[in-house]
């Protein structure tokens, strides 16, 4: 309600103040990047400059380190690639059923799969994110399950079937 109250003294400083108003989402969206890409791959323009005129230790100084560290970036994506051959098991636990007793349940299962001879990555996530693409409860898991190649190479690089002996070792 006190958005609604305080409206129109908001609207009329932002309009006054257009880019005091506009620093706040700039700040955001530069936040944002820095976050997912790092200020490394951001602002690496800046000492490879400092490189150039021959300021050669940029990279070391306090400054310079504490701002890679604070925004290292996110890195790799952490779903595994899909392919041809790739299997996604949604299993569900009851709707009563603790948070920990679904940590444990995602965990036992990942081992599990993971346990498998033709099973090369297995991957469980457990619960949603708050959104339209992903309504799934947090008794939902979502394993993503990659296998082998049905071929592997021998010593030679020549394609080899695979299959696995009565102890189920690969061969």
């Amino acid at each position: 309600m006190s958005m609604v109250h305080f409206y129109e003294e908001i609207l009329r400083w932002a309009l006054e103040n257009k880019w005091k108003f506009l620093m706040i989402p700039a700040v955001t969206l530069l936040f944002g990047m820095l976050a997912w890409q790092g200020v490394d791959k951001i602002f690496g323009i800046i000492p490879k400059g400092a490189e150039k005129i021959g300021w050669k230790s940029f990279r070391q100084t306090s400054l310079w380190q504490g701002a890679v560290k604070a925004f290292p970036g996110t890195g790799k994506e952490f779903m595994p690639s899909l392919n041809e051959g790739s299997f996604l098991l949604m299993p569900t636990s009851m709707p009563h059923s603790s948070i920990e007793k679904n940590l444990g349940y995602i965990e036992t299962l990942d081992k599990r799969l993971a346990a498998i001879p033709e099973v090369e990555v297995a991957v469980g996530k457990w619960g949603r994110v708050n959104s339209a693409l992903d309504p799934a409860p947090i008794q939902m898991f979502e394993n993503t399950i990659n296998y082998r190649s049905e071929y592997i190479l021998d010593e030679n690089g020549h394609r080899k079937q695979f299959k696995v002996d009565k102890k189920e070792i690969l061969s």
